[in-house]
């Protein structure tokens, strides 16, 4: 029988996600401190704390995908909540 991955995401990581306003979560030890996702952020979102990139304004976040995919380590990835309702 194949055992199953990882999980993507740890307690440590989503402590802080807010469903409401999800915004990307940056995997601190996999980022290696570039800033190439700071410079890219059109809205000034991400910043730089002790060599690596955190979301230092999550309210400003309107989460276009730039960060997330100029990541040349993928240390951003942005979780969604699936919703399921009765039809």
């Amino acid at each position: 029988m194949a055992s199953l991955p990882p999980p993507l995401y740890n307690d440590a990581m989503m402590k802080d996600f807010d469903h409401t306003n999800p915004t990307p979560i940056i995997d601190v030890e996999l980022c290696n401190g570039c800033g190439l996702c700071v410079t890219a952020c059109p809205h000034n979102a991400l910043g730089m704390v002790d060599d690596k990139a955190v979301v230092v304004h999550p309210q400003a976040c309107e989460y276009d995908g730039c960060c997330e995919l100029i990541c040349p380590m993928q240390a951003i990835d942005r979780p969604f909540l699936i919703i399921l309702g009765e039809t």
